[in-house]
């Protein structure tokens, strides 16, 4: 066999594979019920519809506000005063032999730290801290 002939067979060979590969996509398309169109885009091809969102409940969402100084800040509820730097507080976890109690000297978004008498520093968060009010602090019992 020469060459010619072995080159005439192959593309026979590919003729037949092609007629056989439409008659089986034409079997499928029947099968299925769908018109697939192989030789075009993925974007041509038939989509299914997608599946629904599962239904969640709403997140809750904290209101922000922006101060005077340009700074944004989630808004305190109502009867809860913003802490403020130099103001007084007491820790409501202390640890070991740490004090309970300092002055605000930074405030960040998630942490605030206070200086203690003993001029040590806590960062706490801040539903861990309390404002030292007078009601506070209680009168010496006499007896």
């Amino acid at each position: 066999m020469n060459t010619e002939q072995e080159i005439k067979s192959i593309v026979n060979q590919l003729r037949a594979l092609q007629i056989q590969q439409s008659t089986l996509i034409q079997r499928m398309e029947q099968l299925t019920g769908a018109s697939t169109n192989l030789d075009g885009p993925p974007s041509a091809a038939p989509r299914r519809a997608a599946a629904p969102l599962p239904v969640t409940q709403p997140r809750y969402h904290t209101p922000r506000v922006t101060t005077t100084s340009g700074y944004e800040r989630d808004e305190f509820p109502a009867g809860l005063a913003p802490y403020v730097l130099g103001q007084r507080v007491r820790i409501r976890n202390p640890s070991g032999n740490q004090r309970d109690e300092g002055i605000i000297t930074k405030i960040t978004r998630k942490r605030i730290t206070v200086r203690t008498t003993d001029n040590t520093y806590i960062s706490r968060a801040p539903h861990n801290i309390r404002v030292w009010e007078i009601s506070q602090i209680q009168p010496p019992t006499t007896g």
